[in-house]
């Protein structure tokens, strides 16, 4: 009969791989997808003010430049906490 450790296979215990940022904090795809998802619901929200003229032009591309070259769960609401 096989050991229980025999079976699991190992994960790379480098801090800096592939799946990792730098820290060691784990990269997951749940995180992945909330990020996404939140730079498009900023994109929706963005194009929206603009389309009805509650912003213009200049102001509608300054927010697009920020939301696609910012970290989006930086400083945003946590969906477990309430506001980080």
């Amino acid at each position: 009969m096989t050991q229980l450790s025999d079976r699991i296979i190992s994960r790379p215990k480098d801090k800096n791989n592939k799946n990792t940022k730098a820290g060691g904090q784990g990269v997951t795809h749940d995180t992945e997808k909330r990020q996404v998802a939140e730079k498009l619901w900023l994109n929706y929200f963005n194009q929206t003010l603009y389309e009805r003229g509650i912003i213009n032009e200049h102001e509608r591309n300054r927010m697009t430049f920020k939301i696609e070259n910012s970290n989006p769960l930086t400083g945003t609401r946590s969906i477990r906490t309430g506001y980080r």
